[in-house]
C-alpha cells in the first residue's frame, strides 16, 4: 500500500510518537489534523502502478527473494525490460 503524506506534515521528534502515529494510520487508514479537516496522512488502496509514470522501472522487495546488492543490480536493468 501507498501512504500519501501532506507535504507540510511535521514528523514527530521521538520514535514513540512516530510509532504511535503509524499505528493510528494503520488502524484508521487516515490521520486528520487536530482542529481542522486537513488529512495529514492516508493509506491509498489502489494498485501502486496507478500512481507511477507509464513505462517506469519497478523493483519489488521480499524477504523470500534472492538477496542482491542494489548498487550492482540496478545498472543491469535495461530501460525497455
Amino acid at each position: 500500500q501507498i501512504i500519501d503524506v501532506l507535504p507540510s506534515l511535521r514528523i514527530p521528534r521521538t520514535f514513540n510518537r512516530f510509532a504511535g502515529l503509524m499505528v493510528q494510520l494503520l488502524h484508521k487508514m487516515k490521520i486528520r489534523a487536530v482542529g481542522t479537516s486537513d488529512v495529514l496522512m492516508k493509506m491509498i488502496k489502489r494498485p501502486m502502478t496507478a500512481h507511477l509514470p507509464a513505462g517506469c522501472i519497478k523493483i519489488g522487495t521480499s524477504n523470500k527473494g534472492k538477496l542482491v546488492d542494489l548498487d550492482e543490480y540496478v545498472p543491469t536493468i535495461s530501460p525497455d525490460s
